[in-house]
Order: C-alpha cells, then sequence, then structure tokens
C-alpha cells in the first residue's frame, strides 16, 4: 500500500503524492478483483461533479485520485494539507509508460483520434523502446451508446488483458465508461487521461513549464483553442469560485 496520506476536499479523497510516487505505486498493484480506476481531477472536474450523478459516483468508486490542476494544489495549502505538487494526465501516462518498461507490464491505449493516438504511441515507443504495446483502439464518437460496439471493444481490450489501460475520451465521459464496465474489463488498473494523447503526439502544443507552474495553463489552451474551450472556461468553471468558497467555509467549521 501507498504510506502518502490522503487529503479529503470537495468530496474526493485525493492521494497526496508526487509524480514518481503515483507512477511507482500504480505499476506496482497486485492483479486481483476489479481493477482499479485512477482519474486526475482539475477545476472542471470539481465543477462537473455537483451537476453530474454518474460521474460523482464514478468518482465515488475511484481507487487512487490525484490532482491535476495547480488550483486544487493552492486550496490544499489553504486548508493546511498541502498536496506534494500537480499530476497530470499526460506526465501520468509518460510515466508510466516508462515504469510498465521496467517491469515488463502490458499497456492498452483506447480513445483519442483515429490520426493522433497511434503517433502518440510511436513516440513513446521511441522514448521508451521496451515498453509492451497491448493495443491501440480510437472508437467512433457515441460508441459509448452502441452496446454491440462497447462488446466488440471490450472484448478486444480484454483479449490482450493489459496490466494498464489509458482511457483518452475526455471527462466525463472516460470515467464514467471507465466506471459502467470495469467488472468486464480485464486489466489491472484503468487510467482516465484526457487530451493525453493529443500532447504526446505533438497534435496540441503544451504550455511552457512556468505557465503550468503559475496555474495559467488554462489560459494558455484558451488562447491555442477558443472556438472548443471558451465556453469551459470563462462560463462552466466561473463556479469553481463558490464552490471552494463553501468548502473552505465548511472544513474550517469542522476543524473549530
Amino acid at each position: 500500500m501507498i504510506d502518502n496520506p490522503e487529503i479529503c476536499m470537495f468530496g474526493l479523497n485525493f492521494n497526496s503524492v508526487t509524480l514518481e510516487q503515483a507512477a511507482e505505486y500504480l505499476s506496482s498493484i497486485e492483479r486481483k478483483g476489479l481493477p482499479v480506476l485512477v482519474f486526475t481531477p482539475n477545476v472542471d472536474h470539481i465543477v462537473l461533479l455537483n451537476s453530474n450523478p454518474e460521474f460523482e459516483e464514478a468518482y465515488k468508486n475511484a481507487g487512487f485520485i490525484c490532482a491535476d490542476g495547480m488550483p486544487l494544489v493552492w486550496f490544499s495549502a489553504l486548508i493546511g494539507k498541502k498536496l506534494p505538487e500537480r499530476v497530470t494526465g499526460v506526465d501520468l501516462v509518460s510515466s508510466l509508460v516508462s515504469k510498465a518498461s521496467e517491469k515488463r507490464l502490458k499497456i492498452y491505449f483506447m480513445g483519442g483520434k483515429t490520426e493522433v493516438t497511434p503517433i502518440a504511441v510511436s513516440k513513446l515507443q521511441s522514448t521508451f523502446p521496451d515498453f509492451i504495446l497491448a493495443g491501440i483502439s480510437t472508437p467512433p464518437a457515441g460508441f459509448e451508446n452502441n452496446e454491440k460496439e462497447n462488446t466488440v471493444l471490450l472484448n478486444t481490450i480484454n483479449q490482450s488483458s493489459p496490466d494498464i489501460l489509458f482511457v483518452a475520451l475526455g471527462a466525463p465521459k472516460q470515467e464514467i465508461w471507465a466506471y459502467r464496465h470495469r467488472e468486464k474489463l480485464n486489466a489491472g488498473v484503468i487510467v482516465a487521461v484526457g487530451g493525453a494523447f493529443d500532447f504526446l503526439a505533438g497534435a496540441i502544443r503544451r504550455a511552457p513549464k512556468f505557465v503550468q507552474t503559475l496555474g495559467l495553463e488554462w489560459l494558455w489552451r484558451l488562447i491555442h483553442e477558443p472556438t472548443r474551450l471558451w465556453k469551459r472556461y470563462l462560463v462552466r468553471d466561473r463556479a469553481f469560485l463558490g464552490i471552494a468558497w463553501h468548502e473552505w467555509k465548511k472544513i474550517r467549521l469542522n476543524n473549530k
């Protein structure tokens, strides 16, 4: 078991870990019972949890949660239980592939775009030539509502019996899909990784490190993808300020 404590905030139990600790722990999990669900929440996830019951249910059944978002790290410091660092989905993919190479674990890549995911995998293979590729699937839009397509996908994944299954469908779809099907999936760990494959393939340029550290990666992404992201960042995610305020007051009251 991991020694680092859990930090409860926003109704979630965050694992207080560094990227290295997270990768080492997740690559060492003994396969038994249901796959371990691994989610990396950011501000948008916290907002969505307040309006999507199935998304919330998926999170309640997660076995490992680490913060992908500087505002969540800052908030943990504000309540006196600072998380050691931000652990993003894209960084976790690279670190887990590195660990998997050392430990001879099989990895399956599911999701992303047909023209992008294979490029991401190819680049990872160039960096980590020893990792075992269990398979790649890029199901079409709406597949999650098609029982036949889901069955074919589940069978394809299960034939390779991956130790690590990366699911890149975007939130909340990826978390809900993983939760709905975890009893049918023959995998050790299922990691929801959002747009990680796009970044790894170079299809989307990632913000410089100093921008990430300042917590302004959202602004970087908004500038580069305004049509797709303006509503998320400028409208929906404003609700986080109110959610954080109420959470802080609740924690203060409980600590008195």
